[in-house]
């Protein structure tokens, strides 16, 4: 009985504490430090040399990446449009 005491005014506390949060200025904040983050991320990775090219192929040529599916996938509808043109 006392444990159900304590967790409904735990609950209540949680329900205010939430409702005085404001959600959207938290959104404003988080979104500019998730674009730091990337723009931070993203030239770290030019800084590094990274070899976009290599990334690229990799992942437009291996059947275990969503990309190389949806590539060959493509690539065979292009190849039998080719071929039904011929």
């Amino acid at each position: 009985m006392r444990n159900e005491i304590l967790e409904e005014f735990n609950n209540k506390v949680i329900k205010e504490a939430i409702k005085q949060v404001d959600s959207e200025k938290m959104a404003k904040v988080l979104a500019v430090k998730i674009e730091a983050a990337m723009t931070e991320g993203f030239d770290q990775v030019l800084e590094n040399g990274f070899d976009f090219e290599y990334w690229l192929n990799e992942e437009l040529t291996s059947d275990k990446t969503v990309a190389g599916k949806a590539f060959k996938k493509a690539m065979n509808v292009i190849a039998k449009r080719m071929a039904e043109a011929i």
